[in-house]
Protein backbone atom coordinates (compact mmCIF):
# COMPACT_ATOMS: atom_id res chain seq x y z
CA UNK A 1 0.00 0.00 0.00
CA UNK A 2 1.38 3.36 -0.92
CA UNK A 3 0.07 6.69 0.85
CA UNK A 4 1.38 10.15 -0.27
CA UNK A 5 0.85 12.43 3.11
CA UNK A 6 0.64 15.91 2.73
CA UNK A 7 0.71 18.29 5.25
CA UNK A 8 1.96 21.66 6.04
CA UNK A 9 3.55 21.38 9.20
CA UNK A 10 6.76 18.58 9.92
CA UNK A 11 8.93 18.39 12.44
CA UNK A 12 12.37 18.08 10.67
CA UNK A 13 15.24 19.09 12.56
CA UNK A 14 16.06 18.02 16.88
CA UNK A 15 15.49 22.25 17.55
CA UNK A 16 12.76 22.86 14.86
CA UNK A 17 9.75 24.47 17.04
CA UNK A 18 6.97 22.39 14.72
CA UNK A 19 5.05 19.45 17.09
CA UNK A 20 6.32 16.30 15.80
CA UNK A 21 2.59 14.67 15.75
CA UNK A 22 2.62 14.06 12.87
CA UNK A 23 5.94 12.31 12.82
CA UNK A 24 4.86 10.15 15.27
CA UNK A 25 1.81 9.13 14.19
CA UNK A 26 3.03 8.41 10.54
CA UNK A 27 6.14 6.58 12.17
CA UNK A 28 3.49 4.39 14.22
CA UNK A 29 1.33 3.67 11.57
CA UNK A 30 4.69 2.25 9.57
CA UNK A 31 6.18 0.47 12.31
CA UNK A 32 3.00 -1.90 12.11
CA UNK A 33 2.56 -1.73 8.24
CA UNK A 34 6.29 -2.42 7.41
CA UNK A 35 5.51 -3.45 3.66
CA UNK A 36 3.28 -0.25 3.29
CA UNK A 37 5.48 2.95 2.14
CA UNK A 38 4.60 6.39 3.04
CA UNK A 39 5.57 9.53 0.70
CA UNK A 40 5.80 13.01 2.56
CA UNK A 41 4.75 16.20 0.40
CA UNK A 42 5.34 19.51 2.51
CA UNK A 43 6.47 22.91 1.92
CA UNK A 44 10.34 23.65 1.96
CA UNK A 45 12.07 24.81 5.01
CA UNK A 46 15.01 27.56 4.64
CA UNK A 47 16.43 26.40 7.83
CA UNK A 48 16.59 22.79 8.08
CA UNK A 49 18.17 20.28 5.44
CA UNK A 50 15.76 17.90 3.62
CA UNK A 51 15.02 14.77 5.55
CA UNK A 52 16.52 11.65 4.78
CA UNK A 53 13.87 8.94 3.65
CA UNK A 54 13.96 5.09 4.98
CA UNK A 55 13.33 1.68 4.29
CA UNK A 56 9.39 2.73 3.75
CA UNK A 57 9.42 6.90 4.35
CA UNK A 58 10.18 8.96 1.93
CA UNK A 59 10.48 13.02 1.64
CA UNK A 60 9.18 15.19 -0.94
CA UNK A 61 9.79 18.71 -0.08
CA UNK A 62 8.27 21.61 -2.52
CA UNK A 63 9.42 25.17 -2.98
CA UNK A 64 6.79 28.26 -2.97
CA UNK A 65 8.82 31.41 -2.73
CA UNK A 66 11.48 32.99 -5.27
CA UNK A 67 14.62 32.76 -2.55
CA UNK A 68 15.22 30.25 0.17
CA UNK A 69 14.66 33.24 2.98
CA UNK A 70 11.44 34.13 2.02
CA UNK A 71 10.15 29.93 2.78
CA UNK A 72 8.73 31.16 6.11
CA UNK A 73 4.76 31.33 5.83
CA UNK A 74 4.33 28.97 7.61
CA UNK A 75 6.91 29.54 10.47
CA UNK A 76 4.03 31.07 12.92
CA UNK A 77 1.11 28.70 11.13
CA UNK A 78 -0.97 29.25 8.13
CA UNK A 79 -3.51 31.23 10.92
CA UNK A 80 -1.22 33.57 12.60
CA UNK A 81 0.46 34.84 9.57
CA UNK A 82 -2.31 35.45 7.60
CA UNK A 83 -3.29 37.60 11.32
CA UNK A 84 0.15 39.40 11.45
CA UNK A 85 0.38 40.58 7.64
CA UNK A 86 -1.96 40.85 4.93
CA UNK A 87 0.48 40.91 2.50
CA UNK A 88 1.37 37.06 3.22
CA UNK A 89 -1.72 36.30 1.39
CA UNK A 90 0.11 36.91 -2.05
CA UNK A 91 2.90 33.75 0.07
CA UNK A 92 -0.22 32.21 0.56
CA UNK A 93 -1.17 31.71 -3.09
CA UNK A 94 2.16 30.75 -4.13
CA UNK A 95 2.05 27.84 -1.71
CA UNK A 96 -1.34 26.50 -2.72
CA UNK A 97 -0.59 26.85 -6.29
CA UNK A 98 3.41 24.78 -5.54
CA UNK A 99 1.24 22.06 -3.55
CA UNK A 100 -1.34 21.63 -5.99
CA UNK A 101 0.61 21.13 -8.90
CA UNK A 102 3.52 19.02 -6.85
CA UNK A 103 0.94 16.65 -5.19
CA UNK A 104 -0.70 16.27 -8.41
CA UNK A 105 2.39 15.49 -10.08
CA UNK A 106 3.63 12.92 -7.49
CA UNK A 107 0.21 11.39 -7.63
CA UNK A 108 -0.15 10.45 -11.00
CA UNK A 109 4.17 9.50 -10.55
CA UNK A 110 3.34 7.18 -7.75
CA UNK A 111 -0.05 6.38 -8.09
CA UNK A 112 -0.84 6.02 -4.51
CA UNK A 113 -3.42 3.67 -2.56
CA UNK A 114 -4.63 7.12 -1.17
CA UNK A 115 -3.66 10.40 -0.03
CA UNK A 116 -3.46 11.15 3.16
CA UNK A 117 -3.91 15.25 4.36
CA UNK A 118 -3.12 16.77 7.37
CA UNK A 119 -5.57 20.21 7.91
CA UNK A 120 -8.38 20.78 6.02
CA UNK A 121 -6.89 24.00 4.22
CA UNK A 122 -5.17 23.68 2.11
CA UNK A 123 -4.30 20.11 2.23
CA UNK A 124 -7.63 18.24 2.21
CA UNK A 125 -8.69 21.01 0.00
CA UNK A 126 -5.98 20.26 -2.62
CA UNK A 127 -6.04 16.60 -2.02
CA UNK A 128 -10.03 16.79 -2.71
CA UNK A 129 -9.34 18.08 -6.06
CA UNK A 130 -6.65 15.77 -6.96
CA UNK A 131 -8.69 12.91 -5.84
CA UNK A 132 -11.32 13.73 -8.02
CA UNK A 133 -9.24 14.48 -11.18
CA UNK A 134 -7.35 11.17 -10.86
CA UNK A 135 -10.05 8.81 -8.78
CA UNK A 136 -7.63 8.48 -6.44
CA UNK A 137 -9.02 7.83 -2.77
CA UNK A 138 -8.18 10.52 0.15
CA UNK A 139 -8.16 10.51 3.52
CA UNK A 140 -7.37 13.56 5.88
CA UNK A 141 -7.35 14.54 9.51
CA UNK A 142 -8.53 18.22 10.96
CA UNK A 143 -6.66 19.39 14.20
CA UNK A 144 -8.80 22.34 14.64
CA UNK A 145 -6.26 24.80 14.32
CA UNK A 146 -8.09 24.74 10.20
CA UNK A 147 -11.52 24.62 11.69
CA UNK A 148 -10.94 28.46 12.88
CA UNK A 149 -9.29 29.31 9.37
CA UNK A 150 -12.57 28.15 7.78
CA UNK A 151 -14.89 30.08 10.10
CA UNK A 152 -13.09 33.24 9.34
CA UNK A 153 -13.11 32.29 5.49
CA UNK A 154 -17.37 32.51 6.26
CA UNK A 155 -18.84 31.10 3.12
CA UNK A 156 -16.17 30.04 1.26
CA UNK A 157 -14.84 28.86 4.13
CA UNK A 158 -18.24 26.62 4.14
CA UNK A 159 -17.74 25.40 0.42
CA UNK A 160 -13.93 24.37 1.32
CA UNK A 161 -14.92 21.86 4.43
CA UNK A 162 -18.18 20.33 2.66
CA UNK A 163 -16.03 19.84 -0.64
CA UNK A 164 -13.36 18.84 1.48
CA UNK A 165 -15.61 16.26 3.08
CA UNK A 166 -17.99 15.25 0.52
CA UNK A 167 -15.11 13.90 -1.43
CA UNK A 168 -13.12 12.21 0.80
CA UNK A 169 -13.95 8.31 1.95
CA UNK A 170 -12.93 8.65 5.42
CA UNK A 171 -11.54 11.05 7.88
CA UNK A 172 -10.75 12.22 11.55
CA UNK A 173 -10.60 14.67 14.35
CA UNK A 174 -8.39 15.57 17.39
CA UNK A 175 -11.27 15.50 19.82
CA UNK A 176 -14.90 16.28 20.87
CA UNK A 177 -14.59 19.86 20.75
CA UNK A 178 -12.70 19.67 17.41
CA UNK A 179 -16.16 17.73 15.89
CA UNK A 180 -18.58 20.45 17.75
CA UNK A 181 -17.23 23.54 16.44
CA UNK A 182 -16.94 21.77 12.68
CA UNK A 183 -20.72 21.01 13.24
CA UNK A 184 -21.91 24.06 14.36
CA UNK A 185 -20.53 25.62 11.76
CA UNK A 186 -21.00 23.53 8.79
CA UNK A 187 -23.98 21.12 9.80
CA UNK A 188 -22.13 17.35 9.18
CA UNK A 189 -24.28 14.67 10.68
CA UNK A 190 -25.11 13.35 7.14
CA UNK A 191 -21.72 12.59 7.35
CA UNK A 192 -21.27 10.42 10.37
CA UNK A 193 -20.53 7.24 9.53
CA UNK A 194 -17.05 8.62 7.33
CA UNK A 195 -16.14 10.55 10.69
CA UNK A 196 -14.35 9.47 13.91
CA UNK A 197 -12.44 11.19 17.19
CA UNK A 198 -9.05 10.13 17.17
CA UNK A 199 -6.59 12.30 19.28
CA UNK A 200 -2.69 12.24 18.31
CA UNK A 201 -0.58 10.39 20.27
CA UNK A 202 2.88 11.40 21.96
CA UNK A 203 6.36 10.24 21.99
CA UNK A 204 7.49 7.48 23.48
CA UNK A 205 10.32 9.41 25.09
CA UNK A 206 8.04 10.57 27.62
CA UNK A 207 7.29 7.47 28.94
CA UNK A 208 11.66 6.52 29.82
CA UNK A 209 10.97 5.49 33.57
CA UNK A 210 14.13 5.58 34.74
CA UNK A 211 14.05 9.45 34.27
CA UNK A 212 10.67 10.23 35.29
CA UNK A 213 11.05 12.31 38.73
CA UNK A 214 7.64 12.30 40.10
CA UNK A 215 8.35 14.43 42.86
CA UNK A 216 10.09 17.60 43.69
CA UNK A 217 11.33 17.91 47.00
CA UNK A 218 12.44 21.73 47.29
CA UNK A 219 10.55 23.83 48.89
CA UNK A 220 10.32 26.30 45.99
CA UNK A 221 7.74 25.45 43.58
CA UNK A 222 7.84 25.94 40.05
CA UNK A 223 4.64 26.30 37.78
CA UNK A 224 4.88 25.39 34.26
CA UNK A 225 3.43 26.70 31.11
CA UNK A 226 4.76 25.60 27.66
CA UNK A 227 3.78 26.00 23.81
CA UNK A 228 2.40 28.60 21.84
CA UNK A 229 2.42 32.40 23.17
CA UNK A 230 -0.52 33.67 21.49
CA UNK A 231 -4.30 34.70 22.35
CA UNK A 232 -6.09 31.57 23.03
CA UNK A 233 -3.68 30.06 24.67
CA UNK A 234 -4.59 32.25 27.83
CA UNK A 235 -0.94 33.31 29.44
CA UNK A 236 -1.51 36.43 30.01
CA UNK A 237 -4.15 35.00 32.58
CA UNK A 238 -1.64 32.73 34.44
CA UNK A 239 0.61 35.82 34.84
CA UNK A 240 -2.33 37.75 36.50
CA UNK A 241 -3.07 34.81 38.70
CA UNK A 242 0.43 34.30 39.50
CA UNK A 243 0.74 37.68 40.54
CA UNK A 244 -2.10 36.94 43.57
CA UNK A 245 -0.66 33.28 44.29
CA UNK A 246 3.10 34.83 44.72
CA UNK A 247 1.91 37.00 47.01
CA UNK A 248 -0.14 34.90 49.92
CA UNK A 249 3.04 32.16 48.48
CA UNK A 250 6.69 33.42 48.26
CA UNK A 251 8.03 30.08 47.34
CA UNK A 252 6.04 29.78 43.96
CA UNK A 253 7.95 30.76 40.52
CA UNK A 254 6.50 30.41 36.87
CA UNK A 255 8.40 29.57 34.00
CA UNK A 256 6.41 30.31 30.31
CA UNK A 257 8.40 28.41 27.64
CA UNK A 258 7.37 29.16 23.85
CA UNK A 259 7.01 31.90 21.11
CA UNK A 260 4.68 33.50 19.64
CA UNK A 261 3.26 36.99 18.60
CA UNK A 262 2.19 38.00 22.47
CA UNK A 263 5.53 37.00 23.75
CA UNK A 264 6.62 41.37 24.46
CA UNK A 265 3.25 41.62 25.27
CA UNK A 266 3.77 38.82 27.96
CA UNK A 267 6.94 39.99 29.69
CA UNK A 268 5.74 43.70 29.47
CA UNK A 269 2.88 42.38 31.90
CA UNK A 270 5.32 40.32 33.99
CA UNK A 271 7.17 43.51 34.44
CA UNK A 272 3.77 45.81 35.24
CA UNK A 273 2.77 43.18 37.49
CA UNK A 274 6.07 43.19 39.81
CA UNK A 275 6.60 39.58 39.62
CA UNK A 276 10.35 40.02 37.27
CA UNK A 277 12.02 37.80 39.94
CA UNK A 278 9.68 34.73 40.19
CA UNK A 279 9.09 34.79 36.22
CA UNK A 280 11.57 32.99 34.01
CA UNK A 281 10.78 33.42 30.06
CA UNK A 282 12.78 30.37 28.07
CA UNK A 283 12.30 30.41 24.31
CA UNK A 284 11.25 27.34 22.14
CA UNK A 285 12.99 24.05 23.87
CA UNK A 286 13.38 20.68 22.00
CA UNK A 287 12.32 17.52 23.32
CA UNK A 288 14.51 16.08 25.36
CA UNK A 289 14.97 20.19 27.48
CA UNK A 290 11.26 19.88 27.38
CA UNK A 291 11.12 16.63 29.51
CA UNK A 292 13.72 18.11 31.45
CA UNK A 293 11.96 21.22 32.26
CA UNK A 294 8.83 19.25 33.31
CA UNK A 295 10.80 16.73 35.09
CA UNK A 296 12.09 20.18 37.40
CA UNK A 297 8.13 21.53 37.40
CA UNK A 298 5.69 20.83 39.93
CA UNK A 299 2.13 21.78 38.17
CA UNK A 300 1.95 22.03 34.67
CA UNK A 301 -0.73 24.64 33.70
CA UNK A 302 -2.85 24.54 30.46
CA UNK A 303 -4.96 27.89 30.68
CA UNK A 304 -6.20 28.22 26.98
CA UNK A 305 -10.11 30.18 26.54
CA UNK A 306 -11.98 29.91 23.50
CA UNK A 307 -12.07 33.52 21.67
CA UNK A 308 -14.79 32.29 19.70
CA UNK A 309 -12.43 31.49 16.35
CA UNK A 310 -8.96 30.60 18.04
CA UNK A 311 -9.49 27.43 20.43
CA UNK A 312 -7.66 24.45 21.96
CA UNK A 313 -8.32 21.14 20.35
CA UNK A 314 -6.04 19.35 22.38
CA UNK A 315 -3.37 20.19 23.49
CA UNK A 316 -1.02 17.19 24.26
CA UNK A 317 0.91 18.84 26.41
CA UNK A 318 -1.72 17.74 29.25
CA UNK A 319 -0.81 14.37 28.07
CA UNK A 320 2.99 14.59 27.71
CA UNK A 321 3.04 16.01 31.28
CA UNK A 322 0.98 12.90 32.70
CA UNK A 323 3.36 10.75 30.80
CA UNK A 324 5.93 12.18 33.12
CA UNK A 325 3.94 11.98 36.14
CA UNK A 326 2.81 15.62 36.80
CA UNK A 327 -0.31 17.07 37.90
CA UNK A 328 -2.15 19.76 35.41
CA UNK A 329 -4.08 22.14 36.29
CA UNK A 330 -6.38 22.39 32.77
CA UNK A 331 -8.81 24.86 31.26
CA UNK A 332 -12.72 23.37 31.05
CA UNK A 333 -12.80 24.50 27.26
CA UNK A 334 -9.93 22.53 26.23
CA UNK A 335 -10.57 20.00 23.63
CA UNK A 336 -9.39 17.30 25.65
CA UNK A 337 -12.00 18.26 28.62
CA UNK A 338 -13.39 14.76 27.93
CA UNK A 339 -10.90 12.76 28.63
CA UNK A 340 -10.56 14.91 32.17
CA UNK A 341 -12.19 14.61 35.53
CA UNK A 342 -11.38 15.13 39.43
CA UNK A 343 -9.66 11.97 39.41
CA UNK A 344 -6.78 12.68 36.78
CA UNK A 345 -6.71 16.82 36.88
CA UNK A 346 -7.50 19.61 38.44
CA UNK A 347 -9.87 21.98 36.24
CA UNK A 348 -11.03 25.97 36.09
CA UNK A 349 -13.18 27.73 34.48
CA UNK A 350 -11.78 29.34 31.23
CA UNK A 351 -11.57 32.73 31.08
CA UNK A 352 -11.85 33.65 34.96
CA UNK A 353 -9.08 34.38 36.82
CA UNK A 354 -10.05 33.47 40.60
CA UNK A 355 -11.22 30.03 39.13
CA UNK A 356 -7.07 29.39 38.10
CA UNK A 357 -5.72 31.00 41.31
CA UNK A 358 -7.88 28.78 43.45
CA UNK A 359 -6.51 25.98 40.86
CA UNK A 360 -3.41 26.55 41.95
CA UNK A 361 -3.72 27.35 45.72
CA UNK A 362 -5.45 23.84 45.90
CA UNK A 363 -2.65 22.52 44.29
CA UNK A 364 -0.56 23.76 47.09
CA UNK A 365 -2.28 22.29 49.63
CA UNK A 366 -3.50 18.76 48.19
CA UNK A 367 -3.06 16.14 50.83
CA UNK A 368 -0.47 13.29 49.98
CA UNK A 369 -3.26 10.72 49.24
CA UNK A 370 -5.64 12.71 46.82
CA UNK A 371 -1.72 14.27 45.29
CA UNK A 372 -0.46 10.19 44.39
CA UNK A 373 -3.90 9.00 43.65
CA UNK A 374 -4.31 11.83 40.90
CA UNK A 375 -0.54 11.18 40.14
CA UNK A 376 -1.74 7.68 39.33
CA UNK A 377 -5.26 8.04 37.41
CA UNK A 378 -3.03 10.75 35.08
CA UNK A 379 -0.78 8.20 34.18
CA UNK A 380 -2.99 5.47 33.26
CA UNK A 381 -4.86 8.07 30.92
CA UNK A 382 -1.32 9.23 28.84
CA UNK A 383 -0.97 5.48 28.49
CA UNK A 384 -3.99 5.60 26.18
CA UNK A 385 -2.20 7.80 24.21
CA UNK A 386 1.17 6.52 23.48
CA UNK A 387 1.46 6.69 19.65
CA UNK A 388 1.47 3.15 18.84
CA UNK A 389 -2.04 2.87 20.13
CA UNK A 390 -2.90 6.02 18.55
CA UNK A 391 -1.33 5.03 15.03
CA UNK A 392 -2.91 1.34 14.84
CA UNK A 393 -6.72 3.37 15.70
CA UNK A 394 -5.95 5.62 12.81
CA UNK A 395 -4.83 2.89 10.46
CA UNK A 396 -7.86 0.74 11.25
CA UNK A 397 -10.29 3.38 10.65
CA UNK A 398 -8.44 5.57 7.31
CA UNK A 399 -6.63 2.85 5.76
CA UNK A 400 -9.77 0.01 6.29
CA UNK A 401 -10.93 -1.46 3.01
CA UNK A 402 -14.13 -1.57 4.53
CA UNK A 403 -17.05 0.77 3.43
CA UNK A 404 -14.84 1.89 0.00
Amino acid sequence: MKILVTTSTLKQDLDDPSPEFINNLIDGVASISPDSEFIYVYPFKRTYPKLKSNKNISYKPYKYWITSKGHNILDKGLYQSIKSNKLNFIKIFFLLLSQFFYTFYLTIKIKPDYIYAHWVFPQAFIASLISKATKTRYVFTSHGSDVTLLRKLNFLGKFILRFSISNASRFTVVSKKNLNKMDKFLGIKNYKEKIQVIPMGISNKFYEQSKIKNKNNSQVKYLLYYGRLTEYKGVDLLIKSFREINKKYPNTRLKIIGYGDMEKILKNLVKKSEVERFVEFLPFQNVEKIIKEIDKSNLVIVPSIDTGYEFEAGPLTIIESMARKKICLVSDSVGFISYLDKSNALIFKSGNQNSLTKGIETYLNLDKKTYMDMLSNAYKLSEEFRFEKIATKHKNFLFSSRGY
